[in-house]
């Protein structure tokens, strides 16, 4: 598969899910296609168990450094009443 952006070393993620608002552990990975759409949110073992070679099939490569990452927009602004 061809991933646009490929985003590794991610300690957190907060998602969607209402069962499972945040996955931890570190090393953890998310993939999008060409598209754009997420194809993969996980652990970087689980990826590699189905693509061996995702890094050399990704446009963009981002090490996150180990920190917590938000896949999508966070509008966090307020206006005044």
């Amino acid at each position: 598969m061809r991933y646009s952006l490929v985003i590794e070393n991610i300690s957190s993620i907060f998602t969607a899910e209402s069962s499972k608002p945040v996955l931890t552990g570190g090393d953890l990975v998310i993939a999008a296609d060409d598209s754009g759409k997420i194809c993969f949110l996980g652990t970087k073992s689980d990826l590699l168990k189905t693509d061996s070679s995702f890094r050399e099939n990704a446009v963009s490569v981002v090490d996150a450094g180990g920190r917590t990452v938000y896949p999508g927009l966070v509008d966090s602004h307020t206006h005044l009443v």
